[in-house]
């Protein structure tokens, strides 16, 4: 009886083999799920990438936009509100020069 019987040592190496067998399951399906996590992202990524450069697009389209606006303005500006401004000082330089004459006519009174 000083010995212990070899089912023993059976059921314990067995009982270990089988722990050892769980715990290289558990990092299997993580691995598992850790490539089909890659896989989707590389998947969102690519999607990603597509949407900036749709985005991208766009921007440069308006940035288009914007520009041909500002040269509509900027000629708008010249050949219309130029001339006006122009006509504009020199209404206000006869009105001046006039209420000038005017103001030392009646000072003369």
């Amino acid at each position: 009886m000083s010995e212990i019987p070899p089912i023993f040592w059976m059921i314990v190496i067995g009982a270990i083999a089988v722990m050892v067998c769980v715990v290289l399951f558990y990092i299997a399906m993580v691995l598992l799920e850790t490539k089909k996590a890659i896989e989707e992202g590389r998947k969102i990524m690519e999607d990603a990438g597509k949407t900036l450069k749709q985005v991208d697009l766009i921007v440069n389209d308006i940035q288009a936009s914007v520009s041909s606006v500002r040269e509509a303005v900027g000629e708008i500006n010249q050949s219309i509100l130029a001339p006006i401004r122009k006509l504009g000082y020199g209404v206000s330089a006869i009105t001046g020069f006039l209420g000038g004459l005017l103001g030392r006519k009646k000072e003369e009174e």
